[in-house]
């Protein structure tokens, strides 16, 4: 798919994204060890924006923790990500508690590029892999499917096209879904 001057703008956010995340995460304000696998180059960054990292990035795990506290009986649940990039949540959430792997239907969705640029670097980690469940075996290479992990690519704005391909993955829509849009409002039309 041809992309505009504006998403190709608004899909290099998320390389940059992963630059700060990568450097905060390295220097000690969170920790994330699956970050670093997904960036190439690395550069120094300002510790003012290592700290707005850090604060963006304990925002959105307070934010994903309440969801799961509150539905902590729930069977399901869900979390739909919406252009999170090279985001690497889901792994932080099984690293700190394996126990999600069974009750989370974590979904991302991306751009092209960076859907294939992430399956690539998953299928590269064994280490992470082996946290996706039951991948379907009519996953393709540019997509997964799996029982508790599900990335694909899809245009956000295209709601038809989207909601067609959660169900097609079989997401379940009746169950408690907390929906995630990290910086990606601002690039939408009104």
């Amino acid at each position: 798919m041809k992309l505009s001057g504006h998403e190709q703008g608004v899909m290099m956010t998320s390389n940059d994204a992963l630059v700060t995340k990568v450097m905060a995460a390295q220097l000690g304000y969170f920790n994330d060890e699956y970050s670093k696998l997904f960036l190439k180059n690395k550069k120094k960054m300002y510790p003012i924006i290592n700290r707005g990292t850090w604060s963006r990035v304990q925002a959105y795990r307070q934010t994903i923790t309440k969801f799961l506290t509150a539905f902590k009986d729930a069977p399901n649940v869900n979390i739909l990500s919406l252009g999170g990039g090279y985001d690497t949540t889901f792994f932080w959430l099984l690293q700190e508690d394996p126990s999600l792997s069974t009750r989370l239907c974590y979904v991302e969705v991306d751009y092209d590029s960076v859907v294939n640029k992430k399956i690539e670097v998953i299928n590269k980690n064994a280490n992470i892999k082996e946290m996706i469940l039951n991948d379907s075996a009519e996953s393709s290479p540019y997509e997964i499917n799996a029982d508790n992990y599900k990335l694909f690519a899809c245009n956000v704005c295209d709601t038809q096209s989207l909601s067609a391909k959660l169900q097609e993955f079989k997401v379940a829509g009746n169950v408690p879904t907390l929906v995630l849009t990290e910086c990606l409002l601002i690039y939408l039309e009104p």
